[in-house]
């Protein structure tokens, strides 16, 4: 149970048409072997009628790996221009948030078993996904417990698993010891005066002294 039958996704198809001629754009999904889903074949998405930019939505089954193909077809039936985009998924995203143990404070770095590496991770730096082993890309160079979640959970659910680890090493201190806020952190306020207290190995006494004087 599980897996495709968890329903699709919209998935925008956007670019610029650069041909002469008016044309009708087609997009198919191809599952990769060895992956759960559902393969989508030829499917209008609409036409183009002059060059210019254009924004299209195809439904794909939840799955993947996919290669998803767009095409440009002429009015003789002809295709015209074709490209890909390769691999896609449609599958689950897990928001990961807190302090050290799950920005990565381990000593042991956990590696994505699975041989499709069908579990990511978001490398807002590098902005794009790759492979969820660690390191964290935001984090230093400690291990988390995150790909041995995705070892567990990513077969139950039988669709590619997507990472987004917000996670913080001991936040409000970081700030005062005038460290910078990651860029997802920008512009960061507490509404509320929460007293806050981090301890963490060999910082004991700052994280007192500052859990003295500060709330959050």
């Amino acid at each position: 149970q599980g897996g495709p039958q968890l329903g699709h996704a919209e998935v925008n198809v956007q670019g610029t048409w650069s041909g002469s001629i008016p044309a009708r754009l087609e997009a198919r999904a191809i599952l990769h072997e060895g992956c759960t889903g559902r393969a989508l074949g030829w499917t209008m998405l609409g036409e183009v009628k002059v060059a210019g930019d254009f924004n299209f939505k195809v439904m794909i089954p939840a799955g993947g790996w996919y290669r998803l193909e767009v095409r440009a077809v002429a009015a003789s039936g002809a295709a015209i221009a074709q490209t890909e985009v390769n691999p896609i998924g449609v599958g689950e995203v897990f928001l990961i948030s807190g302090q050290s143990y799950a920005a990565g404070a381990n000593d042991e770095l956990q590696r994505v078993e699975d041989p499709l590496e069908r579990s990511v991770l978001l490398d807002y730096q590098a902005k794009s996904w790759r492979t969820a082993h660690d390191p964290f890309p935001h984090v230093d160079n400690g291990g988390t417990i995150w790909p041995a979640f995705a070892n567990a959970i990513q077969p139950i659910l039988r669709v590619p698993v997507g990472l987004v680890n917000v996670a913080v090493d001991s936040f409000p201190p970081m700030v005062a010891w005038g460290r910078p806020l990651p860029p997802f952190c920008r512009g960061w306020q507490s509404r509320w005066e929460i007293p806050f207290c981090a301890v963490a190995a060999g910082r004991k006494r700052r994280d007192r002294e500052y859990c003295n004087s500060h709330v959050c």
